[in-house]
């Protein structure tokens, strides 16, 4: 009895409808790196730098992927089966939560550059950030798991399509 009473009591208190408020504690974790020391006191230009860099990488892959559909001069039909696979629409949403993420970081620190303070609340922003990553980032690792259990030996490994090992 002791011990579901302490079950129910913990699954009380993780469901409460406060905790699914887009709030966090410590919302100036967003804008900073792993990397970087704690506590975080500023927005860095190098991981502004950095996130752009990784936002044009992804979405570089992404079309060059759709550019050889089929073939560089493969028709617009083919090109179109594309958008057909569920792994390049998980890829295209990486791509475009990595442009908003680029985008967030470099409003932040124009924003934050002069001051000393960080937000101290979560900002509409960082709750969009904070969102997308939680909706990107569950199917795309299920995706390429799946994708890396079932892949068929019959298709071609190219640069495009190499599996992670």
């Amino acid at each position: 009895m002791g011990c579901w009473t302490r079950s129910w009591a913990t699954l009380r208190r993780e469901f409460k409808l406060s905790n699914f408020k887009l709030d966090h504690p410590e919302p100036q974790l967003f804008l900073a790196s792993e990397w970087q020391s704690q506590p975080v006191s500023e927005v860095k230009v190098w991981y502004v730098v950095y996130r752009w860099v990784w936002a044009l990488y992804h979405v570089s892959w992404w079309a060059a992927n759709l550019a050889f559909e089929g073939n560089l001069d493969a028709t617009i039909q083919r090109k179109a089966y594309h958008f057909i696979y569920l792994t390049n629409w998980a890829y295209l949403s990486i791509a475009i939560m990595n442009v908003v993420h680029a985008c967030i970081m470099t409003s932040s620190w124009l924003r934050y550059r002069r001051t000393v303070q960080l937000p101290k609340t979560t900002t509409t922003q960082l709750k969009v950030l904070w969102v997308l990553q939680n909706i990107v980032f569950p199917p795309a690792l299920l995706i390429c798991s799946l994708l890396e259990c079932h892949i068929q030996p019959s298709i071609p490994i190219t640069a495009l399509n190499l599996p992670l090992l």
